[in-house]
């Protein structure tokens, strides 16, 4: 078996989201940006016997 993901080594977001917060001491909104980084290059092999 063989199993390749991300062939290229793209750089990509699995999940982003935005978020706007304000706390007690600050004068004006904070807008920021998360997101999960994607998965690199990976090569999975694998060997299977059955008798």
């Amino acid at each position: 078996m063989l199993s390749v993901d991300n062939l290229l080594n793209a750089t990509w977001n699995e999940a982003q989201f935005a978020t706007t917060s304000r706390l007690a001491d600050e004068s004006a909104p904070v807008t920021e940006l998360h997101f999960t980084p994607g998965a690199p290059r990976q090569i999975h092999l694998g060997v299977e016997y059955r008798f």
